[in-house]
């Protein structure tokens, strides 16, 4: 049975810091919602409860007026920021998975996956090279049409060149990507720091079709000029747009715009 139009998107929310240094999870859970987006993948999220990067955890949506009880006024900037995934859930009714990538007392963030489609299951994979900042890599499975299962992949590399082109290789040679059901609709998305599409890049081309590789740049989202945020997509996935969102809000809540990809299977 065939599926068509899923909507997902890839948006580094710098812990929810905006250009004017402000941070506000509200202002970004409302690009969330300009997204109108099935899926929405994010990297650099303040988590508050700890989890190994091993495991991850998923949260059903929050309601809103829970969320009030828990955490005051809007005004209570401080309190709401130290766990911006439950609070975007809750703002946005979506389910949220979370996978920290640090876990450190007083120091949790990590990535996350946002999601209106029903999760069946997913997986955090720990991605780090040795003396290196922790990294991550979160699969989200979610029900599709009839009894599909869409795999979407959600990471953030590294900074230096030899740490992206390891972190390349670990997720197309270790199983982690094989290792779902590669039959299956996979999507890799994320920041993959990777300034000038190097070997990291072309490692991961390789194995599948980048929707990304002649869109505009993403960073920094007031004036962009590089190409740091990439959607990948296997033999199962057709890409029917792409395009960065480029909002007068998506420029200022964050150092990274969104990009957003309308996805169709495959033929055949």
């Amino acid at each position: 049975m065939g599926w068509n139009g899923i909507r997902i998107a890839t948006y580094n929310i710098h812990k929810c810091v905006g250009i004017d240094r402000r941070i506000s999870v509200e202002r970004i859970a409302r690009v969330v919602r300009e997204l109108d987006a099935d899926i929405v993948a994010l990297q650099e999220v303040v988590i508050e409860r700890s989890a190994a990067r091993s495991g991850g955890f998923l949260r059903e949506p929050a309601r809103r007026l829970l969320e009030q009880v828990r955490f005051g006024p809007a005004t209570s900037q401080g309190a709401r920021r130290t766990d911006q995934a439950d609070h975007l859930a809750s703002l946005t009714g979506f389910s949220v998975v979370t996978g920290p990538a640090i876990d450190e007392p007083g120091h949790v963030y990590g990535n996350v996956v946002l999601t209106r489609l029903p999760v069946v299951g997913f997986e955090n994979f720990d991605i780090s090279t040795h003396r290196r900042e922790p990294r991550a890599c979160l699969r989200v499975d979610v029900a599709i049409s009839g009894s599909r299962v869409f795999h979407l992949y959600n990471t953030h590399f590294g900074t230096s060149h030899p740490e992206r082109i390891e972190q390349s290789r670990r997720l197309v040679e270790t199983g982690i990507l094989a290792g779902s059901h590669p039959d299956d609709p996979q999507v890799l998305v994320g920041d993959f720091n990777d300034w000038f599409a190097g070997a990291p890049t072309r490692l991961l081309g390789d194995h599948f079709h980048e929707a990304t590789r002649r869109l505009r740049p993403s960073y920094p989202a007031v004036a962009p000029v590089l190409r740091l945020d990439r959607i990948y997509v296997n033999h199962r996935v057709r890409v029917r747009r792409v395009e960065v969102h480029a909002s007068r809000l998506a420029r200022v809540a964050s150092d990274h715009a969104p990009i957003i990809a309308v996805l169709d299977a495959a033929a055949g």
